[in-house]
C-alpha cells in the first residue's frame, strides 16, 4: 500500500486563509518527503475552478483534480514502471502523448503506438470524435522506395571504326607466343587491339 497525500487547495471566500493553506501545504509537502510518502500538486486550480461560495470545487476544478490523481497514479504504478522500464531497455518509444479518453471527471491516456524506429515516423496524434469519448489515435510513416544498386553499361561506337587498322594490327599480333591458357590469351590480345580501333563512349 501507497501512502499519497494532495496539495490544500486555496479558496477565494476568505483570501486572508490563503497564506495559512500555503504555509500548511509546504509543511505537509516536508512531512511526505520525510517518510516517503508521495505528494500530488494542485497548483493548476486556481480561483476558475470554483463554485460561486469560493469554497468547493466546480465541475471544471472536480476534473481538474481527478487529472492531477491520475497523473500521479500514472507515474507511480507499477505495471507502469515495468512497461517503461522495457520502453528503455528495448530502445522503443511511444508515440502518444495527449489523452485518449475523456470523460467529466478524468482523462487518461490507454491508447499507445510504440516503435523502435521514431526516425520513420513523421507524424502521430490524437483524432477527437464527438459521437465517442474514447478518441482516435493515428501516426503516418515515413515511406521511401528502396534504391536499387547502379547499372553501369559500358559501349563502344562503331562509327568511327577503322576497319582496315583493325585487321591489320591482328595480323601483326604475335599470336604464336600464346601458350598456357590460349583462351585467356587470345581475348586479352583481341580486346586490346578492338580499343585501338573502336574508342569508348
Amino acid at each position: 500500500m501507497e501512502i499519497a497525500f494532495s496539495q490544500i487547495i486555496n479558496r477565494s471566500d476568505d483570501v486572508n486563509l490563503n497564506s495559512k493553506i500555503a504555509d500548511a501545504n509546504k509543511r505537509l509537502k516536508r512531512f511526505c518527503s520525510q517518510r516517503g510518502w508521495g505528494w500530488i500538486p494542485n497548483d493548476n486550480i486556481d480561483e476558475s475552478h470554483l463554485n460561486r461560495s469560493g469554497l468547493h470545487l466546480n465541475i471544471f476544478g472536480t476534473r481538474q483534480l481527478a487529472t492531477n490523481m491520475l497523473k500521479y497514479l500514472s507515474r507511480h504504478n507499477l505495471d507502469t514502471t515495468k512497461l517503461l522500464s522495457l520502453f528503455g531497455e528495448y530502445q522503443y518509444k511511444q508515440l502518444i502523448e495527449q489523452p485518449t479518453r475523456i470523460t467529466k471527471a478524468s482523462e487518461s491516456l490507454i491508447d499507445h503506438i510504440i516503435t523502435n524506429m521514431p526516425q520513420r515516423i513523421c507524424k502521430s496524434g490524437v483524432c477527437h470524435v464527438s459521437t465517442s469519448d474514447h478518441s482516435l489515435i493515428y501516426t503516418v510513416r515515413r515511406l521511401a522506395l528502396p534504391r536499387g544498386q547502379p547499372r553501369i553499361v559500358e559501349t563502344r561506337s562503331f562509327k568511327n571504326f577503322d576497319k582496315g587498322s583493325f585487321l591489320n594490327d591482328l595480323t601483326e599480333a604475335p599470336w604464336d607466343t600464346i601458350d598456357g591458357q590460349p583462351l585467356i590469351v587470345y581475348l586479352s590480345t583481341f580486346s586490346t587491339y578492338t580499343r585501338r580501333s573502336k574508342p569508348d563512349i
